[in-house]
């Protein structure tokens, strides 16, 4: 930018802290840059590779990882990002939104499920609900059972809306006893 520019002409001491701020705000990714991608997110993996590393915001992370799951599922790098990103990944809305993606691109694992669990007993109650609607993806997997006994706690919860999710999400799982 301009204003760059003149600070660098003013202090020749300052000139690699100016050039560094400079370039790192330069590649932070924006909600708007994410946006402008939404009906095409295949032909902009690269973009929305960096949003989910490099976004602006929380929110520009989140919708980078969602809009990730409608990249081609061949793209390794894809799934590498994604599972770095669920590793280093302490908000649980980008954790939701990461382990959505990888359902979305059949990616889910032990890991997924695990990161799922995790989320169904510390994160709000809304998210939680959406955590219990994710679980039917592992009916039949190495992870049902963890997730049934995960289902199944918060059938005690104080809120309505996460039992009735739990129960819901419990009828996909066809092993589970019906005194539950």
């Amino acid at each position: 930018t301009e204003e760059t520019v003149v600070t660098l002409q003013e202090s020749k001491v300052g000139e690699a802290k100016t050039v560094l701020v400079s370039s790192s705000l330069a590649s932070l990714v924006s909600a708007e840059q994410i946006l402008a991608v939404v009906d095409t997110p295949g032909e902009h993996a690269e973009l929305l590779l960096n949003g989910l590393k490099h976004g602006d915001s929380l929110e520009t992370q989140c919708l980078a990882a969602t809009l990730l799951g409608d990249c081609d599922r061949a793209d390794v790098a894809i799934r590498d990002a994604l599972q770095k990103a669920n590793e280093a990944a302490t908000d649980v809305y980008l954790r939701l939104a990461i382990c959505d993606s990888r359902i979305q691109r059949a990616e889910q694992d032990a890991l997924t499920a695990k990161c799922l669990i995790g989320l169904l007993g510390k994160a709000p109650t809304e998210l939680q609900v959406q955590v219990c609607s994710s679980m039917h993806h592992f009916v039949g997997s190495e992870s049902e059972s963890a997730c049934v006994a995960a289902l199944e706690s918060a059938l005690i919860s104080d809120s309505a809306e996460l039992r009735a999710s739990a129960a819901v999400a419990l009828g996909d799982f066809p092993n589970v006893p019906e005194s539950t």
